[in-house]
């Protein structure tokens, strides 16, 4: 059995509600509206898969000093933000997992989640720094951020995706188990 503390799906649930809440405080009622709205409700630049130097520092000049320290400080929330994603995708896979099966290939895709909340940490300590050091540009950081945007989404995104194909499995498991009896 993997992760035991996962087995219960109250423990599962628990991680959603804290993420969920978590998410709707940040994209809700923190700074994110007031950035959207700095920057004239653009993308921010790790809202994008895969931005330029120019794109970035298109939009940090944009947004002004006032918007640069809102910036600065959904970056901040941001890391937490990342390891919740990274803990529920995580919690929910192991979830899963421990009911269809107990092979080393689940602890590969258990990687993912890992991996997408890592990469989303490295992006968001990358911007950090270079809106510390704005105004001097870093073309190399930027585009090593832009890396870590689509290595985090693109892990994210295959984590939803076995976290949806687990979840039919289970279910599926579970009707015919209902269903032969």
């Amino acid at each position: 059995m993997i992760f035991k503390v996962f087995h219960k799906g109250k423990n599962v649930l628990f991680a959603w509600i804290v993420f969920l809440v978590f998410g709707l405080f940040l994209f809700q009622f923190s700074v994110y509206p007031k950035l959207k709205a700095a920057g004239e409700n653009r993308e921010l630049p790790e809202e994008s898969f895969g931005y330029s130097t120019d794109y970035f520092y298109g939009f940090v000049d944009k947004i002004s000093e006032a918007g640069r320290a809102m910036y600065f400080n959904f970056q901040l929330l941001d890391l937490v933000n990342a390891l919740l994603l990274g803990i529920t995708l995580f919690a929910t896979l192991t979830y899963f997992l421990n009911r269809i099966t107990d092979k080393k290939l689940a602890r590969v895709i258990l990687v993912l989640p890992v991996l997408a909340a890592l990469f989303d940490i490295l992006e968001n300590a990358s911007i950090i720094y270079l809106l510390s050091d704005f105004p001097d540009r870093i073309g190399a950081l930027t585009q090593t951020a832009s890396l870590f945007t689509k290595l985090k989404l693109t892990a994210g995104s295959l984590s939803g995706l076995f976290v949806l194909i687990c979840g039919v499995i289970v279910l599926v498991k579970f009707m015919v188990d209902k269903w032969r009896r």
